[in-house]
Order: C-alpha cells, then sequence, then structure tokens
C-alpha cells in the first residue's frame, strides 16, 4: 500500500485534487492510501472528495491533529509563523499517523505527479529518516556555487531539500523520539526562521546527517531553474523530464499568472477534469475580475489546453 499524505487546509483541497488526479494517472488508485491531516471536520465536502477517491477504488482519510500535540511547541517566536498550528502536523507525522504505517510520502497541494514515483516510494532508506529532493536554491546552489556551504544563501546551501515532496521514515522518527521539544530546540537555538522547511532542514540535514537525496525527480517552476535544470541536463547527458513538479510561484491557479509556465497545460489538463473544477475556476475568474486580466481557461472544453497529456 503507498500511503501518501498531505497537510491541508480547506482552501486548498481542490489544488490538492488536482495532485491526486495526477498521481492516479500513473499508480494504481487501489494501491493508494490518501490521509489528509486538516485543521478541522468539514462533512459535506470530504464526504463528496471520500465518495469520488472511493469510487477510484482508493481510501482516504481525514485527520483533525489532537491540539495536545502542540501544546508544548513553540512555534510563535518567529514573525514568520503566521499560519495556524495544524500546519505544523508534518513534523509529527510519527505521532499523528496509524502506528502501523512504517513509510509515507508527503505531497504539497502545488505539487503535480508526471510519471510513476514507485522508486521513490520504495527507495531504501538506508538507515535515514527521509528520502527528499533537493530545494530549488540549493540545486541552484550545486550547479553554480558548488562550494557553498549551509550558511550561504539564507541557509539554503547544497543540501538544503524541499519538504513539499519527501518520503518519510516514521520508523525512523519513532526510533528517535522525535518530538516537539525536539524541535523547540532548534527553534530557540539554531533556526533562522521556523517555517517547517526550516526545521526540517536544520534537524535532519544540519545537525543530524539523516537525509538520502535522490536525483532531481522534482523540478521547482522558476524560469532561472528551468534553464539550468536544461544546461544540467546538456553539461551530464540527461533528458531532463522530471516525474514531479511543484509549482513554487506564478502557480496556474494564480491571478498574475504567466502563459509560458512550464507545465502550466499539464496541470490545467488534468485540473478541467478534477472534481473539485468548478471551484478552481471559480476563484481563478474571481481574482481575474478583481485583477483585470483576461486570459484565463473559460470551460473545461477549453481548446487552448492542448497538451499531449492524455486523461484516463
Amino acid at each position: 500500500m503507498m500511503n501518501v499524505v498531505f497537510t491541508s487546509s480547506i482552501s486548498y483541497y481542490k489544488y490538492m485534487m488536482v495532485t491526486i488526479d495526477s498521481l492516479f494517472l500513473y499508480e494504481d488508485p487501489t494501491s493508494i492510501h490518501i490521509y489528509v491531516i486538516t485543521e478541522r471536520k468539514f462533512p459535506d465536502l470530504q464526504k463528496k472528495i471520500s465518495r469520488y477517491i472511493q469510487s477510484r477504488g482508493s481510501k482516504i482519510s481525514f485527520i483533525v491533529p489532537n491540539e495536545q500535540l502542540f501544546i508544548n511547541f513553540k512555534h510563535t517566536k518567529s514573525s514568520r509563523a503566521t499560519h495556524s498550528k495544524f500546519i505544523y502536523s508534518r513534523l509529527f507525522l510519527n505521532k499523528i499517523l496509524p502506528k502501523n504505517i512504517d513509510r509515507c510520502i508527503l505531497f504539497g497541494a502545488d505539487v503535480f505527479i508526471r510519471n510513476s514515483i514507485d522508486e521513490f516510494y520504495n527507495a531504501d532508506f538506508e538507515d535515514k529518516a527521509i528520502v527528499a529532493c533537493y530545494d530549488t536554491n540549493a540545486f541552484r546552489n550545486i550547479v553554480v556555487h558548488k562550494n557553498l556551504d549551509w550558511e550561504g544563501n539564507a541557509g539554503r546551501g547544497k543540501s538544503f531539500f524541499n519538504d513539499d515532496v519527501v518520503l518519510f521514515n516514521l520508523d525512523k522518527f519513532r526510533e528517535l523520539n522525535i518530538s516537539e521539544n525536539t524541535y523547540n530546540e532548534y527553534i530557540f537555538s539554531y533556526c533562522p526562521y521556523n517555517s517547517t522547511q526550516g526545521l526540517l532542514n536544520w534537524l535532519l540535514c544540519v545537525k543530524n546527517n539523516l537525509v538520502k537525496y535522490l536525483p532531481p525527480y522534482i523540478y521547482n517552476s522558476f524560469p532561472i531553474v528551468h534553464e539550468l535544470f536544461e544546461q544540467y541536463g546538456k553539461d551530464n547527458g540527461i533528458i531532463i523530464d522530471p516525474k514531479i513538479v511543484q509549482f513554487v510561484v506564478n502557480r496556474p491557479w494564480d491571478s498574475f499568472f504567466n502563459n509560458s509556465l512550464s507545465y502550466y497545460d499539464e496541470w490545467w489538463n488534468i485540473a478541467k477534469q478534477s472534481l473539485l473544477y468548478p471551484e478552481i475556476l471559480e476563484e481563478v475568474l474571481v481574482d481575474q475580475y478583481l485583477n483585470k486580466i483576461k486570459t484565463i481557461p473559460t470551460d473545461r472544453k477549453s481548446t487552448r489546453l492542448n497538451s499531449d497529456l492524455t486523461i484516463q
């Protein structure tokens, strides 16, 4: 069973469904159990999503973390900590998910899948706590600034990983007894900002060497990184065809999107078939109206969506 986890607020459910549909294109839905860790119950919408997921032969569980989990967590130290507490749930998957789960893959809602992720999901942990992909800036540092250390580039050195695409070794987290007190040590002693990505990187990468890195499966959609990927591929004889894409800025659903954004049409081609496409379209149309921008897909049969991706 492939255990797939999202930590998502209700406002991102519609984008999460695009991620799920893209996953179902390349993995057997009957072998997938989806866990959505969310801030509270939304019965009507969650039932609608559950019925759809079950109709595809997959399983889904919505989990509201116990508030006691965060009672000693000092996440409010930083001015960046503007999110609700639940967003930090990804730090405590070993305590939230069922104890019989030994591994899971975490995706952000701004991710979509372009190929099978079996190799990623079944990777040998080699006694590491996670398997991860390099962050955008880390990849830039590897290619451009080969000797840049952790302190360079605002703390995003060569080994900085992306926490929106991570394979968790939950048994290792349990063995290490990672808890809120573990993170508190780094918040007060080391961490320049206590985002989930910063905390996980300081704990697992900088201080404990508990990260196994994969080749760049992930492609973060920045124009400059696109150029670096292309050049990296040419220099190393590699065809750059990422299996996982994350939109970091200028997401396809943003008002001020870029029509030339890499993989933009592929995402919309999946989105227009998704369960919550009307909600996506409504939000984009509202943003369009407010910002007086007029070039977006207007219906499920939009002819400008001419990607070669086949929707099954």
